[in-house]
């Protein structure tokens, strides 16, 4: 079976040769030069601040958490909907995860369930998540300031905020530079604050780290090379429908089950290593060149939702805001949406999240929701205009709506 669209693309701008070549790999001042570049260019990104390199999203927040921790404050109020890894973070520092239920509209948090929390908690933090690169309503940070409790914001999804989608009270902000992210550097993330002191805690912290030596760097490079053939077309055509038969939706699912669990990611936390050398030559280029590319998914966007029905994709009522990270439909009948748009070549996935409602003790059903119905449309750089009419008809048909011309 031909599969014209492969569910996943890694981003372009990938480590090249030439990042082995220029400057020596054993170079400290070259490391730190580039990382002080790095740092310096993503807080201009997003418009000041003080930019911390540290070794993954995950430790971002760990590291954040920690300075932050305060005596006799022991829950955190979190989306109800999101990645694992920020709930397993929080539980792992000991403190309750107190989950909010976030909205059907973009998935980010409902300031309405939050300020029913905060009446009722005094946590520690408050983390909103820019999920598929959507921005929080902007009560999430009036709330949080009216309660004197930090706001964290996860912006794995939207590593490049303009001053109108930040929270204007956001304590600090964290991202992750991870494989498939907008940014890759194969690892490794950022966090973002004004405030100096805490900036001086997490530096000091996120310095201790080892930096990854260039045996490291060279594995990432094959792997990053070898998944850009891995996730190309004609390579799904081959394997894709029958992969995605017997797994229930592919390779991301069939990694998380079956190799994810050898890798033990969570082991030797405080010894995790820095990127190397040439992956911030990579991360770099790519911060440069990430405008142009959300402008870009920005308009394939607008070009998908034409002739949809509303609230058929995930997107922010806040306007030109989306940084497009991902394309999300909700169908109640996923598993069937799945087949359909795979026979159509359209490998979609069922959405890589989770719904966590803190063993059923607190009410999140529009999170029970997306969990079951949100499906992750093929969305990346690499996709054409007739790529997107093709997924858009697919979509139609699926609905039952009339394909737009």
């Amino acid at each position: 079976m031909s599969v014209r669209l492969p569910p996943l693309r890694p981003p372009r701008g990938g480590i090249a040769a030439r990042d082995f070549a220029a400057g020596r790999l054993g170079s400290r001042d070259d490391y730190w030069g580039a990382v002080e570049e790095l740092e310096g260019a993503y807080a201009a990104a997003n418009a000041g601040g003080t930019a911390i390199l540290v070794p993954s999203g995950r430790d971002g927040l760990r590291l954040v958490l920690s300075a932050l921790r305060r005596s006799g404050r022991t829950r955190v109020v979190l989306p109800a909907y999101g990645d694992r890894s920020v709930i397993e973070t929080v539980l792992g520092l000991g403190f309750e995860a107190v989950p909010c239920d976030v909205r059907r509209a973009d998935a980010t948090l409902d300031p309405d369930r939050l300020e029913e929390a905060l009446a009722t908690v005094r946590p520690a933090a408050v983390i909103s998540v820019r999920l598929f690169g959507h921005p929080c309503d902007h009560r999430v940070a009036a709330l949080a300031a009216a309660h004197d409790v930090p706001l964290l914001e996860d912006c794995a999804h939207a590593p490049i905020s303009p001053p109108g989608e930040r929270g204007e009270v956001c304590r600090a902000s964290f991202t992750s530079f991870a494989l498939f992210k907008l940014i890759d550097c194969g690892g490794g993330g950022m966090v973002l604050t004004a405030d100096r002191d805490l900036a001086a805690q997490v530096r000091a912290a996120a310095r201790r780290h080892p930096v990854r030596g260039a045996g490291a760097e060279a594995w990432h490079a094959l792997v990053a090379a070898g998944l850009r053939v891995a996730t190309a077309a004609p390579l799904w055509g081959l394997i894709g429908h029958p992969l995605f038969r017997s797994l229930g939706g592919g390779a991301l699912p069939a990694y998380k089950r079956y190799v994810r669990p050898w890798l033990k990611p969570h082991a030797d936390e405080d010894l995790r290593p820095l990127p190397g050398l040439p992956s911030l030559r990579a991360g770099l280029r790519q911060v440069d060149d990430l405008p142009e590319r959300l402008a870009a998914r920005r308009q394939r966007a607008a070009l998908l939702r034409v002739g949809l029905p509303p609230g058929l994709l995930l997107r922010s009522d806040r306007p030109a805001s989306s940084a497009e990270y991902a394309a999300i439909a909700c169908l109640p009948d996923a598993k069937g949406a799945l087949g359909r748009l795979l026979e159509a070549g359209l490998a979609a996935l069922p959405a890589p999240m989770v719904c966590y409602a803190g063993a059923g003790a607190y009410p999140v059903p529009v999170a029970r929701r997306l969990a079951a119905e949100a499906i992750q449309l093929p969305w990346y750089d690499d996709m054409t205009e007739a790529d997107v009419g093709a997924l858009r008809a697919a979509l139609c048909a699926i609905v039952g709506a009339a394909p737009a011309p």
